[in-house]
């Protein structure tokens, strides 16, 4: 390696360091508020003191993995505002490691490259918001991404023995996976196509019948494990949701071209809904679609990551709900697809332009993280009056009784201020 090379790994090292650290510094705030924030943390009380979930929660599409962590934090009495974002912020370490990994033998990617690419990701505004609110989003991002490698690294360990461990691994990630988010549902072809190639090696080798079988038991008892948790209602829930939900699947593809293209100019909705037209936000998730698509042509590859983009995009076409985390878990993936196109463009110009986009797209991130960490460090009125546009102030100010009521603000919810009281 030479010393310019070797330079350039320790500059994205510390970047990728300093994002952790503006991560972390995220919890110092209040709970973030959301209607999915506040479900969650009820489901998780209701559990820790021994009722179950509640019955109005029964019939969502809430699975029920992430209410029990946070539950068990709740049984050690560590469940705090700054502990849940901590949390957060360890599964995402775990979702890096294994992109890292990802990048570098599945894609085959160099290490400056993979850092590139892992710096951009992180920054995207759509990941460091959510891992600042007590979701299932980050949670789950990291028992997929190990899940995936552990898929890969099974298919090609050399011995039966290393195979078995990985598969039972890949068989327990998804399990969790699955547990925590209803679209773990997508990672399960990736998982029996697994399965199938352990039971193929096993054709011409006696001694990967073992590893086979008890991946195929290990993926039965995650599967009664994991299902459970997610609820036998989430099928029932999802398919009449779909059914009756006026939108189009056209429609929803739009819609979702119009999430990406946000997500390409890393640009939250309240930016780039106010100062863009929505043709062109629209125009831009196109054009990012296809470079996506382009990529995955390109690649030429058919890993466990490639299947599971197959299955989750159907998913999302069909999925009657609007929301931009829905494409989390597929940023990374979207990233190295079009970086696969992106290193094929000889043009010199061409490759300026591309330069100035990562150049453009990181300090866009920055720029909306840096915000994110000091609305943290707001206390009082002032976060409450800033976090949203205000539209939550009522809630934070009757749960701490630190700023007046505000009456030309909606009233507060006697659920969103039990919430913010009890995780303190």
């Amino acid at each position: 390696m030479t010393k310019n090379r070797r330079s350039v790994h320790c500059a994205l090292a510390c970047a990728l360091f300093i994002v952790f650290l503006g991560y972390s510094l995220q919890s110092l705030s209040p709970i973030r508020l959301s209607s999915d924030v506040v479900t969650y943390l009820q489901m998780a009380r209701s559990a820790a003191e021994g009722h179950g979930i509640p019955r109005e929660y029964r019939h969502a599409y809430y699975p029920a993995g992430y209410p029990a962590l946070i539950a068990g934090l709740l049984k050690l009495h560590v469940a705090h505002p700054w502990t849940l974002i901590a949390l957060n912020v360890l599964w995402l370490m775990l979702a890096a490691a294994a992109c890292w990994v990802l990048f570098r033998r599945s894609f085959q990617f160099g290490g400056v490259t993979s850092g590139l690419l892992m710096l951009a990701w992180l920054v995207s505004w759509i990941v460091f918001k959510h891992a600042a609110m007590p979701l299932s989003d980050s949670a789950f991002l990291g028992a997929l991404m190990a899940a995936l490698v552990s898929m890969n690294a099974g298919c090609e360990a050399s011995s039966p023995r290393q195979a078995a461990w990985l598969g039972a691994l890949a068989a327990l990630f998804t399990a969790v996976s699955v547990s925590f988010r209803t679209a773990g549902l997508a990672l399960l072809p990736a998982l029996f196509v697994t399965n199938l190639r352990y039971w193929r090696r096993s054709r011409n080798d006696p001694r990967w019948r073992l590893p086979a079988a008890s991946m195929t038991l290990a993926v039965l008892a995650g599967l009664a494990v994991g299902l459970p948790l997610m609820g036998i209602y989430s099928f029932s829930v999802y398919s009449g949701q779909a059914l009756h939900k006026p939108a189009t699947a056209l429609e929803r593809v739009f819609f979702r071209a119009w999430e990406m293209g946000g997500l390409a100019l890393n640009l939250p909705p309240t930016i780039h809904a106010r100062f863009l037209p929505r043709v062109v936000t629209h125009a831009v998730g196109i054009f990012f679609a296809l470079l996506v698509a382009a990529g995955f042509w390109v690649r030429r590859r058919f890993q466990a990551e490639d299947l599971f983009m197959l299955c989750y995009s159907a998913l999302l076409v069909q999925w009657p709900y609007y929301d931009e985390r829905f494409l989390l878990p597929v940023v990374p993936f979207m990233a190295a697809y079009v970086w696969m196109v992106a290193r094929t463009v000889e043009t010199r110009m061409l490759r300026i332009a591309m330069a100035g986009y990562l150049v453009v797209f990181i300090a866009n991130g920055v720029f909306s993280l840096s915000y994110s960490i000091w609305l943290g460090s707001l206390r009082g009125a002032r976060f409450a009056q800033t976090y949203g546009g205000g539209s939550e102030r009522n809630n934070y100010c009757a749960a701490f009784g630190d700023c007046p009521i505000d009456p030309s603000r909606p009233p507060a919810n006697p659920a969103y201020v039990d919430v913010l009281r009890f995780y303190r």
